[in-house]
């Protein structure tokens, strides 16, 4: 949900009267217009009731059921005008970040690093104490003198160096809510593909990778720094090294080397290189080495003497001797390729297992994290290729989970449905126009006053929402509703308010997040003033599923939208508290109006149509000036609920709510009570928000994740969380946010998907031709198409902008059909790419540096990517144009590609990019040799394209070879009855397909096996043979190397194993 200041306003009050967004005004009883509305409103023709809080100053007002104002019979109405949430208390304190300070002291300088002694080693790890090497510098915290060391060999390629206080005071992430990596049983010490170098004093230490002798984590020119509110930890890098990960960010896929990554959950709408939503602080690093050069096996520091260094007895632990030599006499290890330019190379992966809020400065020739407290807690994975470090890492937090078949269809939404029926007129408008409608999906609109787990009595009524949503069901559609993650906080004192049940439930189960003082922690979202869950409570799981089962009873929903959980709050501080009474009270900014913001290339495409937005456009930002000179500036910075600034930790003072270190966090002012709970509201057992806040979003997804689990035991659960934290996949989907109807952003998407895929959650997508702003036909059209690849495909945008579902331009119609026809007929493939994340971490959807690891021009490439490994997408992210550039991969090796519309092999010259023919409505697809793709028939939802007939598109590579895989089961279902894996090769002319069949056959498995399509065939078969038997239904195409077999006989595709011959 977009939740920035708003400045444009409807133009005239019958404006606002006749825009159906404003029933909700009218509905939630909140306007500011009460007064006015109730004068004017019944000479326009319309009614309206408004029933004010008890606090008011007016005389508490009767409202006749009919809506009614004026009068009633005998009874008098009056009105009052509704209390908006002040606008100082949403200001906060300007932070200044650290890392832009010229002025802040820099800890390398001036602290004095640790000694290392006590060493206790074994054949899985050592032990070791660090003292504080001299007077403790406390630059930003309180220096924490006694350390304690612990280095594990977990599995052979990776392993973990952890860092805590000796008195264990420090927050540390609980093992029952992010468990740490799971240990290999049995490892012996030759497998491993590391070791663990140190220093005593100054202790430092550096991690190499035994199979090429690279350093791939380096301390040495950097003092460890160890405060209760501050660690730093730095590591060398070497020359233009490449970097990818930290996030949530938008930004190109290759992170600079200079460059400020902030990692803490943010309710940030989609600022480029701005902390966003999620928290992922894990980062992928790719090093390259020419033929004939050196690795990057060694990283230039200045030798400590080696008198210092503990001698060790297991050879996993190296003295400090001159590393040159040693490096250099095992740098011949490493194996090159001819590839990309003779080039090879080798990746290695970082994790840092925290919740505490960081900055991560990415330098010249260093990484540095500066962490706000916590522990250190460091992965280190060995790789040696991106793919390899990408499963190692998601297998090591937790495999993505397996979605339901449902989930891949196309999904639609807006912020801005105003009631049922513009919602089954959107539902009905998608099946006029022939395009699949798997979800319709609402946001707050549906809600009583924006109030979690209602309904609206008169925009959505209950029974007749519960018959819609049901009868999307019957015809195999779904409805997804948003769910927020604050709950409303009622006004005691007013009856009719008080009757929000869902608060009370909260209250008695002891479900809210508090303030130091043990009062609820009262913020500001939607509905005015609300409470938050404390996911750390023992009621609340009791709470929220109770909360999910009760509103089953509503609305029949198949999954759950999880938004404003960083966790959001639009004011600073426990604001509510002392203003209850105000209830219900307006957030503190506007909403609706008319958006004049569209795409870049909009004045060129569009003239006539800009010259009036442009206008418009002017006037409103014009308005929009006047009313800001003629408000009075606040007098007030921060909220009402401040508290005292230091508060005495286990370590010496300290300031929780504003820091000695200041993040970039590029919230407004920097604060991080900014759009958030304070640093200093507190959780179950006295828990911090300050050590816990990027944990919000988390805990919450499991929390509907179980209740989910409870509801419909069976089901997978279907969540699509705004917030992440690393393991979110195993619960969750994400969508990348509140983007912008913009060129640059349908761009951005293709990284953002890259990101995701790493941190191990493939259930991704983008708010599909932009959530602010306008869209155009253009850039909708192009954007509808390319999303289509992406696993999550969904059409979304904000209050107040133009209405984007793709039936609205006749071509982004025709151009969505299109591409949703290629999606629907390669759903089998999606959902087997799914099936091996969920087994092996792999990414579905691949950078082109992930399958080509050794072209190092493909370092930075972002404008394609390959969905799992076969299907090349290269889209048009440009306006105006009729073409688009990419590269064909690999061609220097042999690889193959064949186009996806017309099958031909693609004539591509190694290390160019290709000029491509790309008019309106075409996405250029392009088939990988040596793959095969299953494909059904699609059909209009994703349950009539499982019955659909099936096919193969065989594309052989140079050799004649190819291969593919296929997994079945009940799309459903938690726990599998039955399942397939259909394993299909082809080699020496022969197509063979294995099927491995757990408990009964499948009734997709039953389906008829229609069309078997070879592409590379260089010369027309004498003969071709189905299971020994001649087939007469064969068309061979000389011109494009395509052989056809259909009617094929077969009545069950998959029920047995079967082989194609031609000669």
């Amino acid at each position: 949900m977009y939740s920035t200041t708003r400045t444009d306003r409807y133009p005239t009050l019958h404006d606002f009267l006749t825009d159906p967004r404003s029933e909700k005004y009218f509905d939630m009883k909140f306007s500011s217009l009460a007064v006015l509305l109730a004068a004017q409103a019944p000479l326009l023709g319309y009614t309206y009731a408004h029933s004010s809080s008890s606090s008011s100053s007016s005389t508490p007002c009767t409202t006749d059921n009919t809506g009614g104002s004026g009068t009633s019979g005998s009874e008098t109405t009056s009105y009052a005008p509704q209390k908006t949430v002040e606008q100082w208390k949403t200001t906060g304190v300007a932070q200044n970040a650290t890392v832009n300070n010229n002025t802040a002291p820099l800890a390398d300088l001036i602290c004095p690093g640790y000694t290392l002694s006590n060493l206790v080693q074994n054949t899985r790890g050592l032990n070791a104490s660090l003292t504080l090497a001299g007077e403790g510098c406390n630059v930003y915290g309180n220096d924490i003198r006694e350390l304690v060391l612990s280095v594990r060999y977990e599995t052979k390629s990776r392993v973990n160096v952890k860092i805590v206080d000796a008195g264990e005071k420090q927050w540390q992430v609980p093992e029952e809510i992010a468990p740490s990596p799971e240990p290999a049983e049995e490892l012996s010490e030759d497998e491993l593909d590391y070791s663990f170098s140190y220093t005593a004093q100054p202790f430092a230490f550096w991690i190499t990778r035994t199979s090429d002798a690279q350093i791939l984590f380096d301390t040495r020119t950097h003092p460890l720094v160890f405060e209760d509110q501050f660690i730093q930890l730095t590591t060398n890098m070497v020359q233009d090294y490449n970097v990818y990960g930290l996030g949530e960010t938008i930004a190109g896929w290759r992170i600079g080397n200079n460059a400020t990554r902030t990692i803490y959950a943010a309710d940030i709408g989609d600022v480029v290189d701005a902390n966003l939503y999620g928290y992922h602080p894990f980062y992928l690093e790719q090093r390259f080495e020419s033929s004939g050069d050196a690795l990057y096996s060694s990283i230039a520091v200045e030798e400590e003497p080696c008198t210092t260094t503990t001698a060790v007895k297991h050879n996993r632990f190296a003295r400090h001797e001159k590393e040159s030599s040693t490096t250099s006499a095992q740098s011949s290890k490493a194996t090159t390729s001819s590839a990309g330019g003779g080039s090879s190379s080798s990746a290695h992966g970082v994790f840092i297992r925290s919740s505490n809020d960081m900055d991560v400065l990415l330098r010249e020739d260093y990484l540095q994290y500066r962490i706000t407290g916590g522990i250190l807690d460091l992965y280190i994975y060995t790789g040696p290729t991106p793919l390899s470090v990408t499963q190692q890492y998601v297998q090591s937090i937790g495999l993505p989970s397996m979605q339901q078949y449902w989930t891949f269809g196309f999904h639609q939404c807006r912020w801005g449905y105003s009631n049922l029926s513009e919602l089954i007129d959107v539902v009905e408008s998608f099946k006029e126009f022939g395009i699949p409608l798997e979800t319709i999906w609402t946001d707050i609109d549906y809600m009583d006053f924006w109030k979690d787990w209602t309904v609206s009595p008169n925009r959505y009524p209950a029974d007749e929402f519960l018959a819609f949503t049901e009868g999307l069901r019957s015809v195999g559609q779904h409805y997804v509703p948003i769910v927020d993650a604050a709950i409303y906080r009622p006004d005691p004192n007013n009856a009719t308010d008080s009757e929000y049940e869902s608060y009370y439930r909260g209250h008695e189960l002891d479900a809210w997040i508090k303030n130091p003082d043990g009062s609820e922690y009262v913020g500001a979202v939607w509905p005015g003033y609300t409470v938050f869950p404390d996911f750390f409570a023992n009621g609340t799981q009791t709470y929220w599923t109770e909360a999910l089962v009760n509103f089953s009873k509503l609305v029949d929903y198949s999954g759950i939208w999880l938004d404003m959980n960083e966790v959001s709050s639009f004011c600073v501080g426990s604001c509510g508290s002392d203003d209850l009474g105000s209830q219900p009270i307006l957030p503190p900014f506007a909403l609706g109006g008319v958006s004049y913001d569209y795409p870049e290339g909009f004045n060129v495409s569009n003239a006539t149509e800009a010259t009036v937005v442009s206008s418009a456009s002017a006037a409103a930002a014009a308005s929009a000036s006047a009313s800001s000179l003629a408000s009075p500036s606040p007098t007030n910075t921060v909220g009402p609920t401040v508290y005292a600034p230091e508060i005495e930790g286990p370590y010496g003072p300290e300031n929780i709510n504003y820091p000695p270190y200041a993040i970039h966090n590029w919230q407004q002012n920097g604060d991080l009570a900014g759009h958030a709970v304070s640093p200093n509201a507190t959780h179950a057992n006295g828990i911090r928000e300050y050590d816990v806040h990027s944990l919000f979003g988390y805990m919450e997804t499991i929390a509907t994740y179980n209740g989910l689990l409870e509801h419909k035991p069976d089901e997978r659960p279907f969540i699509i969380s705004r917030s992440t934290y690393p393991g979110s996949g195993k619960y969750a989907g994400h969508w990348g946010g509140d983007n912008y109807s913009k060129w640059a952003y349908m761009a951005f998407s293709i990284p953002q998907a890259f990101m995701f895929q790493m941190f191990g959650i493939p259930m991704f997508g983008v708010d599909t031709c932009g959530f602010a702003g306008n869209t155009d036909e253009e850039l909708c059209n192009r954007w509808m198409q390319l999303s289509a690849f992406f696993p999550f495909y969904r059409n979304h945008n904000t209050l107040g902008a133009l209405s984007q579902e793709p039936y609205r331009w006749a071509s982004v119609a025709e151009a969505s059909k299109t591409a949703m026809k290629i999606r629907y007929s390669l759903l089998p493939y999606m959902y087997t790419l799914f099936y091996e994340a969920s087994k092996t971490g792999a990414p579905v959807m691949n950078p082109l540096s992930f399958l080509w690891p050794n072209d190092a021009s493909l370092v930075a490439a972002d404008r394609q990517f390959v969905l799992g490994e076969a299907l090349l997408v290269t889209p048009v992210l440009e306006p105006d144009v009729d073409y688009t550039m990419g590269v064909f991969p690999g061609v220097a090796d042999g690889e193959v590609w064949y186009d996806w519309y017309t099958h031909e092999k693609v004539d591509a010259v190694a290390g160019q990019n290709t000029t491509i023919p790309a008019p309106l409505g075409h996405i250029p697809l392009f088939v990988r040799g040596g793959y095969i793709l299953p494909m059904q028939t699609p059909g209009y939802t994703t349950d009539e394209s499982r019955n659909g007939t099936w096919s193969l598109l065989v594309a052989l590579d140079s050799e004649g070879s190819a291969e593919g895989e296929i997994y079945l089961d009940d799309g459903v279902s938690v726990e599998q009855e039955s399942t397939e894996v259909i394993a299909l090769s082809v080699a020496s002319g022969s197509l063979k397909a294995s099927t491995e069949i757990t408990g009964s056959v499948l009734p997709q498995a039953e389906i008829a096996l229609e069309t078997i399509t070879l592409l590379g065939i260089t010369s027309e078969p004498k003969s071709v043979a189905f299971n020994g038997k001649s087939c007469e239904s064969v068309c061979y195409n000389s011109t494009s190397g395509e052989l056809i077999i259909s009617e094929l006989g077969s009545a069950s595709a998959w029920v047995q194993d079967w082989t194609l011959e031609w000669q």
